[in-house]
């Protein structure tokens, strides 16, 4: 089966205390895998929209948000796995008791299998625990594109322009515009890190190139005042994670500063981008602290 087939089979799993589901939207967004036969024979009631030519991210997102009316939206990316019975319920709780517009949970990478995905992981685990550091996880950096929940007033207002950066410039948008953002350390999303070098670059650079599309749509100021890190905070997790794994966080320092530098000679950002591949693979959904 396709990846959609897991991701429905842990949404069907979920519990529902404070909430009930009013409608499930799928967009397929020019598959090319079985995703549309698989999704049509799904037992769980959907709504599924075809896109035969690929529109990118945006454009998914927009559609989902026409034919949406309930008091909350949750976006989740067809690439992940829910372990957790009630991650939907912890995911919209503030929204519920209106403590925020946009939440967003913590994420687990799984259990890697190469080397190179083994050096991801270990970044991965530095980033984290300092993301989660600044401001109580409240922050750009948590705003993952894979898991949101959106309140009726954010949703109804945001239209989103780019599929580069779209996870972030939602947190723009929330910020900018007087809504209140969320994090959820304890609802957890599960996702595939890249297993190779092109398919990392690929996300790489559209995350280091997507910030100057995004001063034209929020200003320099916004942008540098919400990108920027505590030195304190990235040097203690960078530390540690050289003591534990000094190879492995060696390595991921060469090729973070030598796809930074790469970023700087690059112009052509494709707003329907190349799919990394091997971030799609989420079948074990295994996740382990090396």
């Amino acid at each position: 089966g396709t990846n959609i087939d897991f991701l429905l089979n842990d949404i069907s799993r979920q519990k529902k205390v404070s909430y009930f589901v009013s409608k499930l939207i799928i967009v397929s967004d020019g598959s090319t895998d079985n995703t549309v036969n698989e999704a049509k024979k799904s037992k769980i009631k959907l709504k599924l929209i075809v896109n035969k030519i690929r529109k990118g991210l945006a454009n998914v997102q927009n559609t989902i948000i026409k034919y949406t009316y309930s008091d909350v939206l949750v976006l989740l990316q067809a690439d992940i796995r829910i372990n957790d019975a009630f991650f939907i319920e912890k995911l919209i709780k503030p929204i519920i008791e209106e403590k925020a517009d946009l939440v967003v949970p913590s994420v687990c990478e799984m259990k890697p299998k190469t080397f190179f995905e083994k050096a991801l992981y270990v970044s991965a685990k530095i980033k984290n625990i300092a993301y989660e550091k600044i401001n109580n996880g409240r922050n750009v950096y948590t705003c993952r594109g894979i898991a949101r929940a959106f309140s009726k007033n954010l949703y109804s207002e945001i239209n989103f322009p780019i599929s580069v950066g779209e996870d972030a410039f939602s947190y723009l948008y929330c910020i900018k515009n007087g809504f209140d953002y969320y994090f959820v350390n304890d609802a957890k999303v599960i996702f595939r890190l890249p297993t190779n070098f092109s398919d990392h670059r690929k996300q790489s650079l559209r995350f280091f190139q997507s910030q100057q599309i995004l001063k034209e749509e929020f200003g320099k100021k916004l942008i540098k005042e919400n990108y920027r890190l505590p030195i304190s905070i990235l040097l203690a997790s960078l530390i540690e994670n050289l003591i534990k794994n000094p190879f492995l966080t060696s390595f991921y320092i060469i090729v973070l500063f030598y796809l930074k530098f790469q970023s700087f000679f690059l112009n052509d950002i494709n707003d329907k981008w190349v799919v990394s591949k091997s971030s799609k693979v989420v079948k074990n959904v295994q996740e382990e602290s090396l």
